[in-house]
């Protein structure tokens, strides 16, 4: 359900409440007969209220929303599970309890003046679980955790610039500035699935011919080479083990387009 106002051509606000539901099953990966269990939907009653607008002679877009969600009967992969039988391994789905989570999100863009244009979003997120089912035992969540790839911030910035040069075309510079904040990889946080933040810059460099028929581009991606994590699997417990997906290092690219 959606209410929307149109104060004026460059100002609207809205506020909007959505319900939605994962499907419930059985556990699909039981590692004893007493792990397949069966599990519930999960449910998510969603509100968000906003602002979009397009200020100062359409040179300004900035767009805010702030949101709350209500889950309950969170679905959630345990990573150990003693009172359902064999307690590792352990991927037991099941209904870990209800939470809350609640935020902002921004984004804009400003073209000061002509040919200039810079672009920045920022969101933020406050996670809580008000009830842990027992059940979910020491494998599970605990109060104060976040769940998995969940980061409590991010933000990015950028910037570009087209050049005009004439009967040869334009050249137009751009750099992108990104960070995410700590997020875990496993439900139950700890330091065997941590994703430490981390920051990426891009660089990149475009010709457009004057018919904008013919297009060429250098770019640069994670300039300053940051060593990263995109994901972890915690085996941890399990092995003394605790894997990592590494994210990609610099790289260097040139790419030729010709629009028919």
């Amino acid at each position: 359900l959606n209410f929307q106002f149109q104060w004026n051509p460059s100002l609207m606000t809205y506020a909007q409440v959505a319900t939605g539901f994962k499907g419930g099953g059985v556990s699909p990966r039981p590692f004893s007969p007493g792990q397949a269990r069966p599990f519930n939907p999960e449910e998510l009653t969603s509100y968000e209220v906003g602002v979009k607008s397009d200020l100062f002679d359409r040179r300004l877009r900035l767009n805010v929303a702030g949101f709350f969600s209500d889950y309950t009967d969170m679905q959630i992969s345990l990573s150990s599970c003693p009172q359902f039988g064999v307690g590792l391994p352990c991927a037991l789905l099941t209904n870990a309890g209800e939470a809350e989570m609640k935020g902002i999100e921004v984004e804009t863009v400003y073209r000061p003046i002509d040919n200039l244009s810079i672009d920045a979003s920022f969101n933020y997120i406050d996670f809580e679980y008000t009830y842990i089912d027992p059940a979910a035992g020491t494998g599970g969540p605990q109060y104060g955790m976040y769940p998995t790839n969940l980061p409590r911030s991010k933000w990015s910035i950028g910037a570009q610039y087209e050049f005009s040069v004439g009967h040869i075309g334009s050249i137009t510079p751009r750099v992108d500035v990104s960070r995410q904040a700590d997020s875990f990889a496993g439900v139950r946080n700890g330091p065997t699935n941590l994703i430490p933040a981390y920051t990426l810059a891009n660089a990149r460099v475009t010709w457009r011919s004057p018919e904008n028929t013919w297009e060429a581009a250098l770019e640069a991606l994670n300039i300053t080479d940051e060593y990263y994590y995109v994901t972890r699997f915690d085996q941890f417990t399990l092995s003394g083990v605790s894997d990592a997906q590494v994210g990609r290092p610099r790289e260097y690219a040139f790419t030729l387009k010709r629009r028919f």
